[in-house]
């Protein structure tokens, strides 16, 4: 009766070290992701993809949401996430972007410090555009007669391949 005791006990200690030690390899995983995940969330240096982002909140699912790097980068997911849509839905629409709108846009993914094909298509229009628009005022600035006629063709015609769109 002793030695079954023993065994039973023996057994029941065998099954609560297994039971801390699986939840000792859980703590350092979660750990672990915690240094990698904060490393990149807390990055203000280095732009961060939204694929990146998402794929951190992909793998948040199974933490504590108590935990402050999970809800920083659940936040940050959210917010980029909230960014991508409306860029994309804009650059999807297949219409001309205004210029302020398209500031407004890509200064907000520059607050957000993120990055993506839309984020790249947008900052790379509005460039164009501001590039077009002191070419414009180089034109309008000391050229007379038929030099100044051709270069305002050609800004014209150069103009309406453009993404983004002057009021001025």
């Amino acid at each position: 009766l002793i030695y079954d005791l023993r065994e039973s006990w023996a057994a029941v200690v065998n099954d609560d070290i297994e039971r801390l030690m699986e939840l000792q390899r859980k703590r350092d995983k979660f750990l672990e992701w915690c240094e990698h995940a904060d490393e990149i969330v807390s990055a203000s240096d280095k732009k961060v993809s939204v694929d990146t982002l998402n794929e951190l909140e992909q793998q948040s699912v199974g933490y504590p949401s108590t935990s402050d790097v999970v809800s920083r980068v659940r936040k940050r997911a959210n917010d980029a996430q909230a960014w991508h849509k409306v860029a994309k839905e804009l650059l999807d629409s297949g219409e001309k972007i205004p210029i302020e709108d398209a500031k407004h846009i890509t200064s907000a993914g520059d607050k957000l410090n993120i990055t993506c094909e839309e984020y790249k298509t947008l900052r790379t229009a509005l460039k164009a555009t501001r590039s077009w628009l002191l070419k414009v005022k180089k034109v309008n600035g000391g050229k007379e007669g038929q030099t100044a006629a051709v270069g305002v063709t050609e800004l014209i015609n150069e103009y309406t391949n453009f993404l983004v769109t002057a009021n001025d």
